[in-house]
């Protein structure tokens, strides 16, 4: 018929760019969830009703060594017990945490900082248990402030124990009990980068949208006359 084009197979080469470019979008959408933290926040009400322990305390050591290349090992943060709102009233603390705010840890907490923690008894379930006390992103751990302290207070009715010492009088922790967790650093480095495709999953993404608009842009180019 006048005025019609010819039907232009596709050839291997242009399936195969086909394919790589579906390949590509897969990996965009898998990879970017990976990256993130998925716990769900809640009020400090809802937190209170979780946790198993809530305390006021002063990091005092940092422990890395369960530390390898997962964004999921945890951290051991040593604390000072200043005031117990609920749990054991335990002079000295030992809560693990995740390395990593992408699988939901502790980040940007340094020895010397005043925390109010929220932390719950820990199980095989989480994972690798390095402590007796389990802690993470969600779960309503912050720095302490008199606004913080209030609501756990109104939220449990009670106004706590003290336990020792005000928190700027906390001592750093230069030696352990038997059968607790050694000290080994002073400091809070870095956390470890997400393992997987979790560090790296915003450059994935990124660069594998502009090569599948790219390849897609030439794919529709090849197509006109």
């Amino acid at each position: 018929m006048i005025g019609r084009r010819p039907h232009r197979r596709i050839g291997p080469a242009r399936r195969a760019l086909v394919l790589l470019i579906a390949a590509l979008a897969l990996l965009v959408t898998s990879a970017l969830p990976a990256s993130a933290c998925s716990c769900a926040m809640g009020t400090v009400k809802d937190h209170v009703g979780r946790a198993d322990l809530i305390a006021r305390a002063t990091v005092t050591a940092i422990d890395r060594a369960a530390v390898g290349s997962s964004s999921g090992d945890p951290v051991v943060y040593v604390l000072s017990t200043f005031k117990v709102w609920k749990g054991p009233t335990d002079a000295v603390l030992h809560v693990q945490a995740a390395a990593s705010g992408a699988s939901c840890g502790l980040e940007g907490i340094a020895v010397g900082d005043e925390l109010i923690v929220f932390a719950t008894v820990s199980s095989a379930e989480m994972g690798k248990v390095v402590a007796p006390w389990s802690a993470n992103l969600c779960g309503g751990t912050a720095a302490a402030t008199p606004a913080l302290a209030d609501e756990v207070a109104v939220a449990l009715g009670v106004a706590g124990s003290t336990v020792g010492l005000t928190p700027s009088a906390a001592p750093v922790v230069t030696s352990t009990p038997v059968g607790t967790p050694t000290p080994v650093a002073t400091t809070d480095p870095p956390a470890p980068a997400a393992s997987g495709f979790g560090a790296y999953a915003v450059p994935i993404a990124v660069g594998g949208a502009l090569i599948a608009s790219g390849l897609a842009a030439w794919l529709i180019g090849r197509r006109r006359p």
